[in-house]
């Protein structure tokens, strides 16, 4: 009678196998590799909204060489495929642009955008390996630009160099530190773009993170300059979320918050909404 079961010598022996030890579940998240996660999914979300302004910023004299007349495109999808495929797993801040040049000589310009939060003796390479994979898999030259977010004064990796006798391997990108914009702090609160409040936040959070009640008023006061601007209503619900998200407060702090922009609102006579 036909059975279920292989022809298999093994499976006839008179001593079975030992039933195989259950699999243990994958570690679970630490709260440090949670809150890196939505740091990256929030960059990415700004840059892709707002990517125009970031390079105005960060890097003006690129940002001068693209024609936005014809837009940018990110291209999220082609960026994972090409970290999967060099065994780097998807990193989420990593950001991927296609702009077009005014240069009529070169038209097409890719543009690598790198978020690092932490210090990492290995970035550098890191952004150097991410830069030959896009090139090999577009077969066009990439520019990469690195923005540090991390509170390491003394973290400021420029490029790649491995030599050995006449060997010489070099790399180098641009690269803008966060801590740097702090000197600044009035040009950015004149300042009419957008991804100066990001950077506002982002600088205010990290250095009142162990005291709530200044961050409460630094965070109303940011609310407030982005509500002065004459920004569209999606555009400041982005920057927002944005905020809101890099200044977190305790409950009872938040529920204040919440109230004195409800209060301001009012007063301006805009309309009420839910913060």
């Amino acid at each position: 009678m036909p059975t279920n079961q292989p022809d298999n010598p093994v499976s006839q022996s008179p001593h079975p196998a030992a039933s195989p030890k259950p699999k243990r579940p994958p570690p679970r998240p630490t709260k440090k590799g949670q809150e890196r996660s939505q740091q990256d999914t929030i960059w990415k979300e700004i840059l892709d909204d707002f990517f125009r302004y970031f390079m105005l910023l960060f890097f003006p004299d690129y940002y001068r060489d693209v024609d936005w007349k014809k837009g940018y495109e990110s291209l999220d999808k082609e960026m994972v495929e090409v970290t999967q495929e060099g065994g780097f797993g998807k990193q989420a801040a990593d950001k991927l642009f296609k702009v077009f040049l005014k240069d009529g000589s070169q038209s097409l310009m890719l543009m690598h955008v790198e978020v690092q939060g932490y210090k990492d003796d290995d970035f550098a390479e890191r952004v150097r390996d991410y830069n030959f994979l896009i090139r090999r898999k577009y077969k066009q030259r990439v520019l990469s630009f690195a923005v540090l977010t991390d509170p390491h004064e003394d973290f400021r990796p420029t490029g790649y160099r491995w030599e050995y006798r006449r060997h010489l391997e070099l790399y180098n990108f641009p690269t803008v530190k966060l801590l740097d914009f702090r000197p600044k702090w009035q040009q950015l609160e004149r300042s009419k773009n957008p991804f100066a409040l990001v950077v506002m936040a982002h600088l205010q959070a990290q250095a009142l993170k162990d005291r709530p009640i200044e961050l409460k008023e630094v965070k109303f006061g940011l609310i407030k300059l982005l509500l002065q601007h004459d920004y569209s209503r999606q555009d400041v619900l982005k920057l927002l979320a944005t905020i809101n998200w890099s200044i977190r407060l305790p409950a009872p702090l938040e529920a204040e918050y919440q109230a004195d922009v409800t209060r301001f609102t009012q007063e301006k006579r805009r309309p009420r909404c839910h913060w």
